[in-house]
């Protein structure tokens, strides 16, 4: 059987990762004196991993005349506000001449770079400190007069509204190439006798250690068009997303289904990660520092999944003044404040709120239109941080954030009872504490506790009773991760990840008994009544989990991530042993780079809270569901702006849940509630990017994939209804100056699953679409029949334009912006699903949303 083949080959997976990775701790333990030796002659202070301090190629040794001099205290240098809002990099070289004392007396600039960056490097020289110049033997302190140089590099995750880059020191060789550990840049080639100093982004970040890790810059979130500069929607332009049905708010990541995907807020999971309908995510993208994707293969420090994870960092406040936002079209607005807390040394505070305007919009039009309808939609979030920096390599953050999204539909009345209502409430809120640290030696430790409350209400009624159906949980997180280099060639990192639950289901369900007859079959009881019964359940769940995962460069530019996660399933004894490893390979020292990618890995997911509280029978011996992921992939520069890359991935899927299914039952004779589905997913992705630049950026993104499930061995294999053949999307975004930018985003993507209602085999006339129903009398209407195969239609290809214009004017100290944002710009009547007439004789496409514009103002302090 298929699950008892991937049982076998993680078993062997696993003894051979056990035996390697005990192989690698000896060597470390062996040679940790030998690595000691060597940091105490070489290494420098560590500070933050803004700026890196790189000796030049050729410089004097003790066995010269003169030892150059040794950055000791570090200094703060902006990156130039203009040059991150225009996407510029570039590169300074000062002369600095230090005295015995090691302080810099003169800078003086040798090869400026224009954009600011001229000014910053001059600005943060004097407050560097230096361990001085020594003449050799005798050890005695000198003036000394070298080259210092600036190089100013855009990362992924640098933002206009940060505070000035921190910078830190960190000495010793780096090779070219290869993605670095902690606390290394890619190094250039530099001049001889030059002192190399990187600045770069947030100080307490630190390269992923995953293979497939998708980044998406600043700039380009606030630019992509159709996601109204939504972070968060922005996903779904990636590689590896598929579309969502409309109005789901959904993220369905390389054919896996919704809930197997984790979205993360500062290292705590969240219910959701979009607002009602896609139309926002829960945290605006002003509030965000990072977003990073991993689309597949992540690494141990996430688990309970096996689909993806997005991981979402709050940004730091400012604390260089106080800044606000306010922005407001069709949909919602939002407003932000944050700067220092007064009389508080270090302290920052930001709060942002947002809310829509969807219901104060809709509901008097519909009213006025005399529609027996009453829709109110709403949603809106918050956040509000309060963080303290000591010094650059310590952070404390308390925060608290939320989000609550209310939908209801209200029917007519008839005399005094509702002909129909249909309601849905989704709500959570976090209370978080975080600390980081970096230690000496480049050590780091993280620590995270979450208090959390998760709600979602359901009612679906035609009289005066209604289907009710709540689940509310509080649940606290708690994580902590230490990693430490032990060798210039292995880090380890080892961390706890844990996860206690309070859940309770409550319900007014159809009772069982109502929808059969005496002789077990489906009678007129069923349609003519609903006798509905109240319900509650409660139950409490441990989740612990513990981690360890090294980073190995055992040959130039090669780098292998093996990692081993353990996590208690939370109900009976069961125990999750998930191995995992990934490697690169940067085949280069220089530009052109090519890096060859692979990983594999196990991963399980529990069950989930309701799977084991609404069971009609006890289920603790209910197993998670695996899936064990491979990928293989290449990335390869064509230009300096230009770089494309293509993987290939397959996810082998068991031990899946499946709900009641006679068909199965039948042929099989299972347990109607069971977790022996098995399936697959397997596809391959391709992206060609350009970089941003001063004027443009842009890609293109496609996959093709397959997503098939089984619900027992002995039936057939059938596609989910989410699986998507091609998916498609081109976009990019010009800036045409004077404040001006213009957007275009372009999508194709596979139609819909659909099950068809299909001709009744029994009946005369089986071509005759009249004979697709039978009409039930008691009742006055027809039943239908379902195809026979899940899934078995495919919807129309869809596709779509989307446009988006942008106007900034600039002022002294605020900024002003209106955008306009157009969805479907041809207004094409996509086909979203399939609905019937009455008796099933005729059907129609139920299409999508319309060409949607929307006008905002945005204005920034």
């Amino acid at each position: 059987m298929r699950h008892g083949a991937a049982g076998e080959r993680a078993g062997g997976f696993l003894l051979c990762f056990v035996g390697g990775l005990f192989l690698v701790l000896y060597s470390a333990t062996a040679g940790a004196d030998e690595s000691r030796e060597l940091a105490d002659r070489g290494a420098a202070p560590r500070g933050a991993s803004g700026v890196i301090l790189v000796p030049a190629k050729k410089q004097p040794t003790k066995a010269s005349s003169v030892t150059v001099p040794r950055l000791l205290h570090y200094a703060e240098a902006t990156y130039p506000r203009k040059a991150l809002e225009d996407g510029v990099e570039g590169e300074v070289i000062l002369e600095l001449t230090t005295d015995e004392r090691g302080q810099v007396t003169s800078a003086k600039l040798r090869r400026g770079g224009g954009h600011g960056f001229d000014e910053a490097a001059l600005a943060a020289a004097p407050r560097l400190r230096f361990e001085p110049a020594r003449t050799n033997p005798e050890g005695k302190a000198v003036k000394a007069k070298f080259l210092f140089r600036y190089r100013f590099i855009l990362t992924e995750s640098d933002d206009v509204a940060k505070e000035p880059a921190e910078v830190g020191a960190t000495e010793g060789p780096v090779k070219a190439g290869a993605e670095p550990p902690t606390g290394v840049s890619v190094p250039l080639e530099m001049p001889e006798g030059v002192i190399d100093v990187f600045v770069r982004g947030d100080p307490l970040d630190r390269p992923a250690r995953e293979v497939t890790r998708r980044m998406i810059g600043r700039r380009e979130l606030n630019r992509i068009p159709g996601t109204k500069g939504d972070a968060l929607r922005s996903l779904e332009n990636l590689p590896g997303v598929g579309r969502p049905p409309p109005f789901s708010g959904l993220l369905i990541v390389r054919g896996s289904a919704p809930e197997d995907s984790l979205t993360f807020i500062d290292g705590a999971p969240v219910l959701l990660p979009y607002h009602f309908g896609g139309l926002a995510s829960v945290v605006p993208t002003e509030r965000l520092d990072r977003l990073d994707f991993f689309p597949g293969n992540f690494g141990s420090k996430y688990g309970r999944a096996m689909g993806g994870v997005v991981d979402v960092v709050l940004r730091s406040p400012r604390t260089d003044g106080y800044h606000g936002l306010a922005q407001v079209d069709f949909i919602d607005g939002r407003i932000q404040l944050e700067g220092p807390v007064p009389l508080l040394k270090g302290w920052g505070f930001s709060m942002a709120g947002r809310r829509s305007w969807l219901d104060a919009v809709l509901t008097p039009v519909i009213e006025a239109a005399g529609a027996q309808v009453v829709v109110a939609p709403a949603y809106y979030d918050y956040q509000f941080i309060l963080e303290n920096k000591p010094d650059p390599d310590t952070r404390f953050r308390a925060s608290f954030y939320g989000s609550d999204d209310a939908f209801e539909v209200v029917g007519g009345e008839v005399g005094e009872e509702a002909t129909g209502k249909f309601g849905l409430h989704i709500a959570f809120q976090r209370a978080q504490l975080g600390y980081e640290k970096r230690l000496a030696g480049g050590d780091r430790l993280s620590w995270m506790l979450a208090f959390g409350r998760d709600v979602i209400d359901f009612e679906l009624g035609f009289s005066a009773e209604s289907i009710l159906f709540r689940t509310e949980v509080y649940s606290l997180h708690n994580r902590f991760a230490y990693s430490h280099r032990v060798a210039k060639w292995l880090a380890i990192e080892v961390g706890a990840d844990l996860s206690s639950s309070l859940a309770s289901v409550t319900s007014r369900l159809p009772v069982d008994e109502s929808e059969k007859d005496t002789d077990g079959r489906p009678g007129d009881a069923a349609v003519e009544r609903l006798e509905l019964e109240d319900d509650k359940v409660n139950g409490t769940f441990a989740r612990p989990a513990a981690y360890v995962q090294a980073e190995l460069t055992p040959a130039k530019h090669l780098r292998l991530v093996p990692g081993l996660r353990v996590d208690h399933s939370g109900h009976g004894d069961r125990v999750d042993v998930s191995p995992r490893v990934n490697m690169s390979w940067g085949m280069f020292d220089d530009y052109p780079q090519t890096t060859i990618k692979a990983a594999a890995g196990v991963y399980h997911q529990p069950p989930s809270f309701f799977d084991l509280l609404l069971g009609a029978s006890d289920r603790s011996d209910r197993r998670s569901s695996r899936a064990l992921h491979f990928s293989l992939g290449l990335q390869q520069d064509l230009t300096r702006q230009l770089e494309v890359s293509v993987e290939g991935f397959v996810k082998q899927l068991d031990r899946l849940p499946v709900g009641s299914n006679k068909a199965r039952d039948v042929v099989s004779g299972q347990d109607a509630e069971s977790n022996e589905g098995a399936g697959y997913v397997v596809g391959g992705e391709m992206m060609l990017k350009y970089k941003p630049d001063k004027r443009f950026f842009g890609w293109l993104a496609y996959t093709l994939s397959r997503s098939a499930r089984r619900d027992a061995p002995d039936l057939d294999e059938y596609l989910v209804s989410f699986d998507q053949t091609h998916v498609m999307t081109v976009l990019g975004s010009y800036h045409l100056g004077r404040g001006w930018e213009l957007g275009a985003r372009f999508r194709v993507v596979s139609g819909n699953l659909v099950t068809p209602v299909i001709c009744n085999p029994e009946a005369e006339g089986c071509d005759n679409f009249s004979a697709n129903a039978i009409y039930h009398a008691p009742t006055g209407s027809y039943i239908p029949f379902p195809a026979a195969a899940d899934n078995s239609e495919r919807l129309p290809l869809f596709h779509q334009l989307d446009i988006r214009v942008d106007k900034t004017w600039t002022f002294a100290s605020w900024k002003l912006g209106l955008y306009l944002d157009v969805t479907n710009f041809y207004n094409h009547q996509a086909a979203e699903g399939v609905d019937y007439q009455y008796d099933f004789a005729k059907r129609e496409y139920v299409t999508g949303l319309p060409i949607i514009p929307s006008l905002g103002l945005r204005g920034q302090f």
